[in-house]
């Protein structure tokens, strides 16, 4: 069943990527991260219901996390070598968190501040993970 999992979630971030890619999904605040990523939780728990609608959403979340947290570990790398000084570590991501536990973080931190539904995808997703994992 985890394997299965893992393929619907690689098979949705590519469907999310294309769709996003059509211009056809641009909501890029706090609201649709949430409704992206509680899709992401009702597939983890075993919804059998789920539509086209859902699997693009959970593209969607999905591939964002991903490419949230790649971006940051290459620009922390990239600081790292090209800095003549030590850069400092600000989030400390603990090694095999996955996307799932990503979105999960991600509706848990906007479920308890409701004041970032209108901000960008981005500053949701960086102050989630500053919250959650601080050095």
């Amino acid at each position: 069943m985890k394997v299965l999992l893992h393929i619907w979630l690689a098979y949705s971030a590519l469907l999310g990527a294309n769709y996003a890619l059509a211009g056809e999904y641009e909501d890029l605040d706090g609201k649709a991260l949430l409704e992206e990523c509680r899709e992401v939780e009702n597939l983890t728990a075993g919804a059998t219901d789920l539509d086209t609608t859902s699997f693009l959403r959970i593209g969607s979340c999905t591939g964002y996390l991903q490419g949230f947290r790649e971006g940051f570990w290459a620009r922390m790398g990239a600081e790292q070598a090209f800095s003549e000084r030590k850069v400092p570590e600000y989030i400390c991501i603990p090694k095999g968190f996955d996307n799932g536990q990503a979105a999960s973080l991600v509706v848990r931190y906007l479920e308890e501040n409701p004041s970032m539904l209108d901000e960008p995808k981005m500053s949701v997703v960086l102050s989630a993970f500053i919250k959650a994992f601080s050095c």
